[in-house]
């Protein structure tokens, strides 16, 4: 779904350059362009023994504790755990401010931020995690919390321009891959120190699902 909703807006982006191109060979033109090696990403790895290391964990005060206003949290015993694979957040380096709308409205500028962008989010980077609390925890994750412990880790997720590069992209496999390798490595923390054998929920949304 989120590879068809950018193509689509690929094709809306170019529909003015037509005179120059055809909206095929403009959209490829732009996914070539933003498929370069990039800056590098100077995250360091996460440690899940850490708790920053967690959007969202039973052991902190964080986003996926919020209820609607009005609403009581309920007193019951939580016997279920839900392991929450959020989706992308991270759009640009720098400020993580840049909408995707505007692709549509100046591409060739779309193309210089995308190509500024590390592949992979730097977990240190306040912006994009404060984008995955916002959008995704709270508006989310949240659903499970009247039944069940939420646990879900923050992860050097890939840049959304992953998701335009070619096909064939090497830098888009790293980055996926990389993303990948973290979710791996959370999900076998939880299992080893957290979860005690209690019974596993695995929800995700977008590049969580892809993963």
């Amino acid at each position: 779904m989120k590879n068809l909703i950018v193509y689509s807006t690929l094709l809306i982006a170019f529909s003015s350059c037509a005179s120059f191109f055809n909206k095929e060979k403009a959209i490829i033109y732009f996914q070539q362009k933003i498929d370069k090696a990039g800056p590098e990403n100077e995250g360091r790895e996460p440690n899940y023994n850490v708790d920053t290391y967690w959007a969202a964990s039973p052991f902190k005060i964080d986003s996926s504790d919020k209820f609607p206003t009005g609403v009581e949290q309920p007193t019951i015993t939580k016997d279920a755990d839900v392991f929450f694979i959020h989706p992308t957040t991270y759009i640009n380096a720098n400020g993580n401010t840049y909408e995707l709308s505007g692709i549509t409205k100046n591409p060739f500028r779309a193309i210089r931020v995308f190509q500024r962008s590390p592949w992979n989010a730097d977990l240190n980077d306040d912006n994009v995690n404060s984008k995955t609390d916002i959008l995704s925890i709270t508006n989310q994750a949240t659903a499970f919390n009247e039944s069940c412990r939420i646990f879900a880790p923050r992860y050097r997720q890939a840049n959304i321009k992953a998701f335009i590069a070619p096909k064939e992209s090497l830098n888009a496999k790293r980055a996926f891959d990389l993303a990948y390798q973290d979710i791996k490595n959370a999900f076998q923390f939880y299992l080893d120190h957290y979860n005690g054998g209690r019974p596993i929920v695995i929800a995700s949304h977008s590049q969580g699902t892809v993963l």
